[in-house]
């Protein structure tokens, strides 16, 4: 399933991505810097300006 995590580098995030990849989901996570990306890995990650 493709599933898509907004604030993937949150705390409920970081775990949600976790157990979604364990299950063998496609997870694009969406953060506000890119740069900060290496602690968990979604198949995808998108930078996000909700300004």
């Amino acid at each position: 399933m493709n599933i898509l995590v907004i604030g993937a580098k949150g705390r409920v995030g970081q775990r949600l991505i976790e157990i979604l990849l364990a299950k063998g989901h496609h997870v694009i996570g969406t953060t506000r810097k890119l740069s900060d990306t290496s602690v968990h890995h979604p198949s995808q990650y998108h930078e996000m300006n909700w300004t």
